[in-house]
């Protein structure tokens, strides 16, 4: 079965989504002190199985919203919970990554 070529936009909004996915971990990763590996990980998983969920018509769109906004969405949850399920980074490892308090 043949399939319509996509447009420029498609392609696009398909492309840069999962960018979009990793920001709350990179915010978070230079700005929350408390923020740990896991809700790193966590994040990310998060924010790529909700896009491709999204872009696979399992989740709805509501409003016309772009599939990346689903993925931001867990992204952002993903990362919170993570991090509260789980032990802080200990305090040598901030300050040597953040600088002190």
């Amino acid at each position: 079965m043949l399939a319509r070529p996509a447009s420029l936009f498609d392609i696009a909004a398909f492309s840069f989504s999962g960018y979009v996915t990793l920001t709350p971990t990179l915010l978070l990763g230079v700005r929350w002190r408390r923020f740990t590996a896991a809700g790193a990980i966590a994040s990310i998983v998060a924010g790529n199985l909700a896009l491709g969920l999204a872009f696979a018509g399992v989740l709805p769109a509501p409003f016309g919203v772009l599939p990346v906004a689903w993925g931001l969405v867990a992204a952002i949850a993903g990362a919170l919970v993570g991090t509260a399920l789980s032990r802080p980074p200990p305090a040598h490892v901030v300050t040597r990554a953040l600088g002190p308090a």
